[in-house]
């Protein structure tokens, strides 16, 4: 039987990473990001309860599909969360080499379920804004602000 090699950041592998593919001259594009071993760092870094880690790892992966069109040296963004459940709001920053850091104002809150291992996240976050912002080293950034329509992080 031959040796069987994984290259880093193969599927096949445990490293975390993002692929991307486009179709009819770019004007349809997909992306997927595999980021467990960001979530794991997260929750250690932050030492998080279930419930945060799993908001936290949603909002840290959502910020780096956002942070994929970023192309610039200096180019980050920015999302921002103040709600007023439990968690009361995160915050992440990530940078156009897919890099990415965050927290949670609350880190350690109680975790409840949906049903038998189905977290409620959106419990957890409750409502408010979702605020993102752009920024190119321009005189000012780009910054939108929508409300949130639930807490769940998808």
């Amino acid at each position: 039987m031959d040796d069987f090699y994984l290259a880093p950041g193969s599927p096949m592998d445990d490293s975390d990473y993002i692929v991307t593919a486009t179709a009819l001259s770019g004007k349809v594009r997909a992306l997927a990001i595999r980021s467990t071993n960001l979530v794991k760092e997260a929750l250690r870094i932050h030492n998080t309860s279930p419930v945060a880690t799993a908001a936290l790892g949603r909002f840290l992966t959502g910020t780096l599909f956002l942070a994929d069109t970023l192309k610039g040296e200096g180019d980050s963004l920015t999302t921002n969360i103040r709600s007023d459940g439990p968690l009361q709001g995160m915050t992440a920053v990530a940078d156009s080499h897919g890099n990415v850091r965050g927290y949670c104002l609350e880190p350690v809150v109680e975790t409840t379920y949906h049903r038998p291992g189905k977290l409620n996240v959106g419990a957890a976050v409750g409502n408010g804004k979702l605020t993102v912002v752009k920024d190119f080293g321009l005189k000012e950034p780009y910054v939108g602000q929508v409300e949130l329509v639930s807490g769940e992080i998808a």
